[in-house]
């Protein structure tokens, strides 16, 4: 699949011993999109955060926007993708979400603004979600003639439950914090500063205890959810192949870039 022009680096901070993970859409108003390249420099970041077992005690996954976490796919690359490519697609951002979910330490998502589609699904590789109380969240893929391709149509439902993360798949709702809150999707919701707060206090927590212990819970805990994470990737990957094989996608597609094009040509 060839890659448009996406401008959105991934890049890793350091504040004593927290790492950040860094989305940066390098424009401004604009949202991080994940594509081909994203993926690989995420896989690289997160590879650079555990090169030195001693380095980091937590890692915080975040963007320079405070209008927007990531929003996903970015779909000029999947408008030029075909049922074959997609596979290829699917498979590649599970195995580098599968990489950030197993990170050998606490890992937090600090979400502002949107989390959409692959955006959400990269949350939902971090061990705690808290955002401010202005976050969205959602799956719009059915929109779109898509499924969740990146792990999302399995983590949702362990974070959520199956019911409710059907609702929200079904209905491609978006939903607020306060809910997001209320149904265990997030952690916690607040203020700008109410976050950052609970944020520091959540670290500082953090640094005060084991770090092998808590390398441990974290590999122990994941047998708590005996599901085939490596099998319902092949199956996203072959439900999205199915999906872009459709003329129904195309449309829809096709659709939504027209009405894209005439909201830019309005403003």
């Amino acid at each position: 699949m060839t890659d448009m022009a996406n401008k959105t680096s991934v890049h890793l901070e350091r504040s004593g011993r927290i790492g950040y993970l860094v989305l940066d859409s390098g424009v401004e108003d604009h949202p991080p999109t994940l594509d081909i390249g994203v993926l690989e420099q995420l896989r690289e970041v997160a590879r650079k955060a555990t090169a030195d077992p001693e380095s980091f005690r937590a890692l915080v996954v975040r963007s320079t926007s405070p209008k927007y976490f990531a929003v996903g796919a970015d779909l000029e690359a999947l408008r030029a993708a075909d049922s074959r490519s997609i596979m290829d697609w699917v498979q590649r951002g599970n195995a580098v979400f599968a990489e950030i979910e197993n990170l050998p330490m606490p890992v937090i998502a600090r979400v502002e603004g949107y989390a959409l589609g692959g955006g959400l699904e990269l949350a939902l590789t971090c061990d705690m979600i808290a955002a401010t109380r202005d976050s969205l969240f959602g799956f719009p893929e059915a929109g779109l003639g898509f499924i969740p391709g990146w792990g999302g149509s399995f983590r949702l439902p362990v974070r959520i439950g199956l019911s409710r993360a059907r609702e929200l798949f079904y209905t491609a709702r978006i939903i607020g914090a306060d809910e997001a809150l209320a149904i265990g999707l997030i952690g916690f919701a607040g203020t700008r500063d109410q976050l950052d707060r609970y944020l520091t206090e959540t670290y500082g927590q953090i640094l005060k205890n084991s770090r092998v212990a808590l390398r441990m819970i974290k590999a122990v805990s994941a047998f708590a959810l005996p599901i085939d994470r490596a099998l319902l990737a092949q199956q996203e990957a072959a439900a999205s192949s199915v999906c872009l094989s459709h003329g129904d996608t195309r449309r829809r597609l096709e659709e939504f870039f027209e009405q894209r094009k005439e909201r830019r040509k309005a403003k």
